[in-house]
C-alpha cells in the first residue's frame, strides 16, 4: 500500500463523526461560495458587482467550518481510551477469589523499577506479600506506660543519658490534646526486608516531638498504610488530610495509615494497618492477600509498610475527623492526570499509587485486574512522566 494511501486512512480513523462532518459540509460551502463568484464574474460581471458581498462571507464560512473539522480532529485523535473491562466473572456471578501472584516478578519489578519508583523523598525498598514483624517487649500491657517506655528506650545507644521522663512532661503540654497520649514505636535501625524481624521500642508522641526538637534527630519509626480501592477497581480512595489536625503535611492526599501502637497492635503492621484505615476513614478492611510495599521516606524517617488494592466497599468523597476521603475515578483520564499534576501529595503517598499503577492496578480477592491492561499502563506511563517532569523521579 503507498505511503500517502496509509496516511490517509490513518488520519480518516482518527476524525471523528463531527470533523468529518464540518470538513464535507465546510467544503461544499465554499466550493458554492467560489464557483458561483466565477460564474458571475465569467459571465456576468454586472451581478457579480451587485452580490458582491454574499459569496465571500459564504466563502468564509464554509473555511471556518474546515477549520472546525480540523479542531475537531485534533481533540479526537489526543483523546486516551476510557473503556473499562468488565469486572471478572461477570456481573451476575461471584468473583473468583484467588491470591494475586506478584510474588513471581516482584523481585524482577523492584530490581528494574526501584530507581523509577524512588519518588522524591520516598525510596522503594522491597514488594512481595510477607510483612515484617516487630518484636516489642513482653508483657508490654502489664505495667505503667511511663515506665515501660523508660525501660524500653534506655535500651537504645542513641537514648543513653536522655531523660526520657523529663523530655514527656515538657512536650506533653505543648502538644495539641489530639497528640497527647499517642503511643508510638521506635526503631534502631531501617526495615529493609519484609521478611526480617526487628526490634521495637515502645514510646510516646511527645518523647519523639521532644528528641525531635531539643536534640535534633527524629527517632525511626514504622507505619501501617492501606492503598484503598473499590472492589470493581475504578476507583481508588485516599486521604486528604486535614490542615487543623495533621501536624506532618495538612492538607496533603495520602494513603490511610499511621504510626503503630505498640499496646493494641502488638508488633502486627497488618492489624496497624486496619486499625488506622478505620479511624481515618470510619469504615472496615481487611488486607490479607494484598501486595506489600515496603518504602522509607527520610522526611519523615518512617518505614512505611503499604498494603495495596485492598478492597473497600465505598465509592464517595466523604468528611470525617481526619479530612476529607477522596473518590478518585480512575476511568477518568483528565482527573488523575490533574491529580498527578496539580495536587500536594506525601511523596510516599504518591509512589504507592505508582506502584500500584505499575503492578496493573490489583484487586485484592480479584484473580486479574478489572482495569484493561492497556489502560492501567498509559495511566502507568503519563502519572511517571508527570513524576519526571516535576523532578521528583530519582537518577
Amino acid at each position: 500500500m503507498p505511503g500517502w494511501v496509509r496516511r490517509l486512512s490513518k488520519w480518516l480513523a482518527e476524525m471523528s463523526i463531527k470533523g468529518i462532518a464540518a470538513w464535507v459540509f465546510g467544503a461544499a460551502v465554499t466550493a458554492a461560495g467560489l464557483s458561483d463568484a466565477l460564474w458571475d464574474w465569467w459571465y456576468d460581471p454586472p451581478a457579480f458587482v451587485l452580490s458582491g458581498l454574499f459569496r465571500p462571507v459564504l466563502s468564509l464560512t464554509g473555511l471556518l467550518l474546515i477549520c472546525a473539522g480540523f479542531l475537531w480532529t485534533k481533540t479526537n485523535s489526543s483523546r486516551k481510551p476510557s473503556s473499562p473491562r468488565k469486572p471478572v466473572g461477570g456481573s451476575t456471578r461471584p468473583v473468583e477469589t484467588k491470591e494475586i501472584d506478584v510474588a513471581q516478578y516482584a523481585e524482577a519489578l523492584v530490581a528494574h523499577k526501584r530507581e523509577e519508583w524512588s519518588i522524591g523523598q520516598s525510596e522503594a525498598i522491597a514488594l512481595g506479600y510477607e510483612s515484617p514483624v516487630l518484636e516489642l517487649p513482653p508483657n508490654i500491657r502489664d505495667g505503667p506506660r511511663m515506665q515501660t517506655y523508660i525501660e524500653s528506650l534506655q535500651r537504645l545507644p542513641q537514648m543513653q543519658g536522655v531523660n526520657c521522663e523529663e523530655i514527656y512532661a515538657r512536650w506533653h503540654r505543648d502538644l495539641p490534646k489530639r497528640f497527647r497520649n499517642d503511643p508510638n514505636v521506635m526503631i534502631d535501625v531501617p526495615l529493609d526486608s519484609l521478611s526480617e524481624s526487628v526490634k521495637a521500642y515502645p514510646c510516646d508522641f511527645a518523647i519523639i516531638c521532644g528528641l525531635e526538637r531539643e536534640l535534633g534527630w527524629r527517632p525511626l519509626g514504622v507505619t501501617g498504610d492501606v492503598l484503598a480501592v473499590t472492589a470493581d477497581g475504578q476507583t481508588i480512595l485516599l486521604l486528604n488530610r486535614g490542615k487543623k489536625i495533621s501536624r506532618d503535611a495538612p492538607d496533603h492526599l495520602h494513603v490511610f495509615g499511621g504510626a503503630t501502637d505498640p499496646f493494641y497492635d502488638l508488633g502486627s503492621l497488618a492489624h496497624c494497618a486496619e486499625r488506622e484505615f478505620r479511624e481515618e476513614s470510619g469504615r472496615q478492611c481487611s488486607v490479607a492477600n494484598c501486595p506489600v510495599l515496603l518504602h522509607r521516606e527520610d522526611s519523615y524517617k518512617m518505614s512505611m509498610i503499604t498494603y495495596l488494592g485492598v478492597s473497600v466497599q465505598n465509592s464517595d468523597s466523604y468528611e470525617t475527623e481526619e479530612g476529607v476521603v477522596y473518590a478518585l475515578n480512575l476511568m477518568n483520564w483528565d482527573a488523575v492526570v490533574n491529580c498527578f499534576l496539580n495536587k500536594e501529595w506525601v511523596d510516599s503517598g504518591r509512589q504507592a499509587f505508582l506502584v500500584w499503577l505499575g503492578l496493573g492496578c490489583p484487586v485484592q480477592g480479584q484473580v486479574s485486574p478489572s482495569i484493561a491492561p492497556e489502560y492501567a499502563r498509559l495511566l502507568y506511563e503519563k502519572s511517571l512522566n508527570i513524576c519526571r517532569s516535576k523532578g521528583l523521579v530519582r537518577v
